[in-house]
């Protein structure tokens, strides 16, 4: 048998690499220098702001499971259960201002009308 001797290939680039940096405003998501970075830490932020509050909302609806199994009533469990439905309502509404909020800011940041 023959052996195989691996060679690198030699790549002859058309322009030298220093030259890309003055190509990225020509890639289509690319409006300005700042758009894609700025987009990406806003999102980065909305994220864990969505995680913050799932954590917040878990924690919450394990102290409501705890009150449920602890009552002693079912005049207990409905005021139990109407708080909670009354609760989850409001921290939902509260949490998508402050995302929507999060976003417009984002999209201004980077340059965006909305």
């Amino acid at each position: 048998m023959t052996e195989r001797q691996s060679k690198s290939p030699k790549i002859d680039a058309p322009f030298p690499a220093s030259a890309a940096s003055s190509m990225f405003p020509m890639v289509p998501w690319a409006i300005g220098a700042q758009m894609p970075l700025t987009m990406l830490e806003g999102a980065t932020r909305i994220q864990g702001e969505w995680a913050r509050f799932l954590a917040e909302r878990l924690t919450k609806d394990a102290e409501i499971q705890h009150q449920l199994f602890n009552c002693t009533s079912p005049t207990d469990a409905q005021q139990i259960g109407a708080n909670f439905v009354h609760d989850i309502v409001s921290d939902y509404l509260t949490e998508t201002a402050r995302i929507t909020a999060m976003g417009s800011q984002v999209s201004q940041g980077a340059g965006l009308d909305v």
